[in-house]
Formats: C-alpha cells, sequence, structure tokens
C-alpha cells in the first residue's frame, strides 16, 4: 500500500494505492473519500507525475473513466 499526503493540490489531500488489487483511493479537502476499482499502476504514477495539476490530472484522466465508490 502506497499512502501520499498531496500538499500541492487545492482538491486532493491524499492518495492510497493498492498495487496489488489496482485500487486507488482519493481523499478530498472538504473530506469526501472515494476508492476507484482497477486502476493501473500506469495511471496512479502519472497522476502522481502531473507537475501542473494533480487535480486536473485527476478530473481528466481517473474520474468517470474507473468504477468508484464513495468510501
Amino acid at each position: 500500500m502506497i499512502h501520499i499526503d498531496v500538499t500541492r493540490s487545492s482538491m486532493i489531500s491524499a492518495l492510497d494505492y493498492d498495487e496489488a488489487v489496482q485500487e486507488l483511493t482519493v481523499t478530498f479537502n472538504n473530506g469526501g473519500k472515494y476508492k476507484y476499482f482497477d486502476v493501473p499502476k500506469e495511471a496512479f504514477d502519472a497522476l502522481l507525475a502531473d507537475e501542473e495539476s494533480i487535480g486536473k490530472h485527476f478530473g481528466s484522466r481517473i474520474k468517470n473513466k474507473y468504477r468508484y465508490e464513495k468510501v
């Protein structure tokens, strides 16, 4: 399990990724928390590597692209 405290986003406060089951948990600054399923490691790595905006990257490449549930 990988846990990242996100300090450079006005939207996302933390990311947790379980590579064994390809689950990404996103914790938002407003307190919401969502788990995304079948997210490949490459997609998680690309999210972390985006130097411009993690929030925009999430919105365009993760949100509504993978099955999810509110935690």
